[in-house]
């Protein structure tokens, strides 16, 4: 157990990068997916992609949180609890979406 303010724990988890791999589709649309959560959305737009990448994110966090008993042991799901963290603390989804880098993924 650890108590600690909201700001201590966001002083913690702000370094954790938010690394998408970006694909830009035939359409000319976007991809993004979430490297280290195994995340991907959609978007016509960049923008788009990443607010729905964001919006993805955060309801997985929720989810992580609901269910922590389990997925906290699970072998696939114990290392994201990071990133669930820093997805819960957040005051507002932009601060997540102006977090998220790109890199170029191969299609």
């Amino acid at each position: 157990m650890v108590l600690c303010s909201v700001e201590t724990m966001a002083q913690i988890v702000g370094n954790i990068p938010l690394v998408a791999n970006q694909f830009t589709e035939a359409d000319n649309s976007v991809t993004l997916s979430l490297t280290a959560l195994d995340i991907v959305s959609h978007g016509d737009t960049l923008q788009a992609a990443k607010a729905a990448l964001v919006s993805d994110l955060i309801e997985y966090a929720e989810e992580y949180y609901q269910e922590f008993g389990t997925y906290s042991r699970a072998p696939n799901r114990k290392d994201h609890l990071p990133y669930i963290i820093k997805a819960l603390i957040v005051r507002c989804p932009e601060e997540l979406e102006k977090a998220i880098i790109c890199r170029n993924g191969k299609n």
